[in-house]
Order: C-alpha cells, then sequence, then structure tokens
C-alpha cells in the first residue's frame, strides 16, 4: 500500500465547507480550523489502493467552542483513591488515571499492562442490525454481533478493515468477502463463532449491561467542566439530576475515574483525562467532543499496539459515555420538509428504536432555551460510546468520525458524506466523503473504560 501525506491548506478548508454543505461543517469548529492555523491543518493518510483511508484525527486542542451548557451541581462524594491500588471490580493493580498496573518485576519497565488479558471491549462495533448503519461507514477494527444479522440495505457501501465475528449467522449466502454486495470485510466474516472477542454471555442475551443503582457505590471519579450560565460544574462520584457540562480548547472538561449521572447528560466541547462517564437516561453529544491529547490515528494492527502502548505511557486522554437508554449524537430533530426523525420508520429504524421507543425529545423539557437552543452539528466524537438501547443521530450534510468504539443495540447515525469532496475533512483529518468508527487500540493493553462492564469483555 503507498500512503501520501495529505496537508490541508486553509483554501481547502473554505472549499471543503461550502462544497459539503447547505450548512458546512459544524460551524463554530470550522470557523477554529480556518483561524488557527496551527491547530486546524489536520492530516490524514490518503489509501491509494482505493480501499479507504487510514483512521486519523487532529492531535492537540482544536476544535468547538461550546457554547450552552448547564449549571453545575455535585454529588454525593465517593472515597477517591489517589495511589495504586487492587481494584475490586475486576481484581487487578490500577493506577488512579484508569490503567492496569503489572508489578516491575513482570517486565513491563513502566508497570503498565501490555501482555495481560484485557478487562475492556476488544472489538471497535458491537452491532446486531445492517440496515443503515454502514450507508459509507468505515470501520477500522473489528465488529462483534450476538445474534443473527438481517440483510443490509443495497447502497450500503461500507467497509470494515477488520474481522466481523458473529455468534448468529449473515444474511444468505454468507459472505466471503463482500457482505450483502455492499460492506467489504477485509479480515472476513466469522459466522456461529464463540469466544473472544465476543462478549462473555453472563445474562442469557450477551449483550453487556449496567444498573446504575448497583454501581453507585463504585464511582470514586471527579467530573469537571463548565455549564450553560457559566458556572462550574462538579461531580464527585454521584450526581442527582440532569447534567450540562461544557469545554472549551482554553477551559477544557475534566475526568478522572468514574462517575455517575442520575438523569440526563448532555456533553460536548474539550476534555482531558480518562474516565467513563455513566447515565441512568439518555447522553446527548450534539456537538463535536474532542480529547486535548489524543492517539488518533493509529497505524494497523501490530504497529497500533505499539502506539497504544506508548500512549498509554504518557497518559492521553481516553473517556467512555455509557448510557442505561441511548446516545444520541448531533441533529436527531425533524427534517426540514417532511416529518422524519432518524429514528422513524421511514428511515429504517426497527420498533424499538423510534421516536416512541426511545423519546428522544423529552431534554427539550428541561434544556435551557429548549428545542431552539440546541445546538445538533458534529463532525468527531473522541470516546467510546455504549448504549443499552440505541447510538443514533445525525450529521446533517457533513461526515463524521467516532474515535474510541461503539456498543449498541441499534447503531443508526445518519450523514451525507457522498456529498462532501474528496478532500481532507477539517476536523476529523480523514476523507470527508466517508464515516468512521475507529478503534481504540489502547483498550487492548490495560486501558481501563466500561470497568462495570469488566466481566464481559474479561
Amino acid at each position: 500500500m503507498i500512503k501520501a501525506r495529505i496537508v490541508l491548506s486553509l483554501a481547502a478548508v473554505g472549499t471543503l465547507a461550502l462544497a459539503c454543505s447547505s450548512g458546512g461543517f459544524s460551524g463554530e469548529t470550522a470557523k477554529q480550523v480556518t483561524a488557527k492555523k496551527g491547530s486546524g491543518s489536520g492530516s490524514g493518510d490518503d489509501d491509494s489502493s482505493g480501499t479507504g483511508s487510514k483512521p486519523g484525527s487532529n492531535s492537540g486542542s482544536s476544535g468547538s467552542s461550546a457554547s450552552s451548557g448547564s449549571g453545575g451541581s455535585s454529588g454525593s462524594k465517593e472515597t477517591s483513591t489517589t495511589e495504586p491500588h487492587t481494584d475490586p471490580t475486576i481484581g487487578a493493580r490500577v493506577d488512579p488515571t484508569g490503567v492496569i498496573l503489572l508489578p516491575p518485576e513482570a517486565g513491563s519497565g513502566s508497570g503498565t499492562a501490555s501482555d495481560v488479558a484485557p478487562y475492556a471491549p476488544q472489538f471497535a462495533l458491537l452491532i446486531n442490525e445492517a440496515e443503515c448503519s454502514f450507508c459509507h461507514l468505515q470501520v477500522h477494527g473489528d465488529i462483534v454481533s450476538t445474534r443473527d444479522i438481517p440483510a443490509g440495505r443495497d447502497d450500503s457501501n461500507g467497509a470494515v478493515f477488520g474481522k466481523w465475528f458473529n455468534y448468529g449467522i449473515f444474511p444468505q449466502p454468507s459472505p466471503s468477502g463482500p457482505f450483502n454486495g455492499k460492506i467489504s470485510i477485509a479480515g472476513g466474516p466469522a459466522a456461529a463463532f464463540r469466544g473472544t472477542p465476543l462478549p462473555k454471555d453472563l445474562d442469557g442475551d450477551a449483550a453487556p449491561v449496567f444498573d446504575p443503582a448497583k454501581i453507585a457505590g463504585a464511582m470514586n471519579g471527579e467530573l469537571r467542566g463548565t455549564g450553560i450560565d457559566g458556572k462550574e460544574v462538579v461531580v464527585s462520584g454521584v450526581s442527582a439530576g440532569n447534567i450540562i457540562i461544557i469545554g472549551t480548547p482554553d477551559k477544557p472538561i475534566t475526568i478522572k475515574g468514574e462517575v455517575l449521572i442520575k438523569g440526563d447528560l448532555v456533553i460536548k466541547g474539550n476534555y482531558s483525562g480518562i474516565g467513563t462517564i455513566y447515565a441512568a437516561s439518555n447522553i446527548y453529544v450534539p456537538a463535536d467532543l474532542l480529547a486535548v491529547k489524543t492517539p488518533f490515528p493509529f497505524g494497523g494492527d501490530a504497529e497500533a499496539i505499539v502506539q497504544a502502548k506508548a500512549a498509554l505511557d504518557q497518559r492521553q486522554d481516553a473517556l467512555a459515555l455509557a448510557a442505561k437508554r441511548s446516545v444520541i449524537v448531533g441533529d436527531f430533530e425533524t427534517r426540514p420538509g417532511n416529518s422524519h426523525t432518524v429514528f422513524d420508520a421511514a428511515l429504517g429504524a426497527p420498533p424499538n428504536m423510534t421516536v416512541e421507543a426511545l423519546l428522544p425529545f423529552a431534554v427539550f423539557d428541561w434544556y435551557p432555551g429548549g428545542q431552539p437552543a440546541f445546538q445538533n452539528l458534529f463532525n468527531r466524537i473522541d470516546a467510546f460510546l455504549y448504549a443499552e438501547k440505541a447510538v443514533g443521530g445525525k450529521a446533517n450534510h457533513n461526515s463524521y468520525a467516532i474515535n474510541g468504539g461503539v456498543i449498541s443495540q441499534g447503531f443508526h447515525i445518519i450523514a451525507n458524506a457522498p456529498s462532501c469532496p474528496a478532500v481532507v475533512h477539517p476536523v476529523h483529518g480523514l476523507m470527508a466523503n466517508a464515516n468512521y468508527i475507529n478503534y481504540d487500540y489502547r483498550l487492548k493493553v490495560g486501558l481501563l473504560l466500561l470497568k462495570q462492564m469488566a466481566a464481559y469483555f474479561h
């Protein structure tokens, strides 16, 4: 494979924003990229073989300045552990930032895990349907499914740069390369598969789950950011009620360890630290959510493991968002000129993933300013997203990248990547005419995210 390094010029940013939208790329982010030459000249690797581009994203703190959020509230403070210790949840030695440790005599110079059994997802995407999920989607990493996969749309046009492990079966005829004629799988499909990387079947359905009531006592982390009123938001351990939290390049959200929100969470902007945020209801990511220090892009598998170990030693930022209900990204409102939302059956949503079943609009009942004030454009999310029900939304007239991974019953993000030109996107740093899920390889070498569901992955 021949790799050509692409550097995005300021002129390209302007052309891209105009060509890809009647709304363009997310406004504030695109403006900052154009204005800040140093922080917005994202680069990526172009795959000249025509099979797709390698995963990547801009490093550093460039990204959207969030303009709305919520006034802060803090919850009960659990005992905070500031020294390395044995974590009773997984029975392994960990450090306070969420990394599994080994004794120095185990052979790892820094003490970070490099050859221990993982306690985190070993795949980029857990998905059990392919109706509209693979429209121009590239998955860099493996996929797992815990039940039979129905046929996807004929216009899926997706690519998997990894393997697809399925507990059940694929549509017949079983794919040897193309899936349903439109989804290519570089590593091939594996039907009727058992074992790693599939989650363990602990409760009869092989779907990882968490109980907010049961995990509350284990929350000993801290989350800090800014609210819609400009006041500081602090969550220590557990917080009751709904939370809106915002980060900017100058004042990012900080996360350390695990916290629980006993309500909805709205989060956007820049963040630093390592941790997991659980929410007892929905999580909304209406705009970009960007790590200040990101390890992306990763290379191929062998190279990615080396990069991942180095990123762990450097304690680069990592975040997981886990919703007991759904994770809603970008836009999910009524489309102009018709009555459809991303969760309508007319756009491929199954009955258990419709508006009536998921109730995504409930956020407008408490969000300050209601629906008109809810910003809803996104390009890039640097986080592993978990939802017991659905991960869905829209990237209007845009393409997107999720750097981390996704677990959900239904994955239903709609984007208009084909309308974008084949140039490097100014925010996620990949070719703009496709969408991406890029696996965080640090999860293979000791990064602890979604720790309360570790038993499913170990």
